[in-house]
């Protein structure tokens, strides 16, 4: 991430990418284009993978599975929201317990 290296990817992905630490929040591109601006304070109020825990390789196992996402889905789809939760924190489960 040292800014030589991450800069012009950064300016590549017109913001798609979100810089790790606050030194970027300055970042001329944030306001070349106004849309873009609201999306920076999404670098004060992020997390890393695995909040409140540390980044691994479980965490990001847990993202890739949609886990969270399908929760909500079966909610809507008409599981009712405590099996659904009950569903998800399952699915966690086997990830972290592994």
């Amino acid at each position: 991430m040292d800014k030589k290296q991450f800069d012009p990817y950064f300016v590549a992905q017109q913001c798609w990418t979100l810089p790790p630490t606050n030194a970027w929040y300055t970042h001329p591109l944030w306001t070349q284009d106004p849309k873009l601006t609201l999306y920076r304070d999404t670098i004060k109020d992020a997390r890393n993978l695995g909040y409140a825990g540390p980044p691994s390789a479980k965490a990001s196992e847990a993202l890739a599975k949609y886990i969270i996402v399908d929760m909500y889905a079966k909610a809507i789809q008409g599981m009712s929201p405590e099996d659904s939760v009950k569903w998800a924190a399952n699915e966690l489960r086997k990830i972290y317990s592994a």
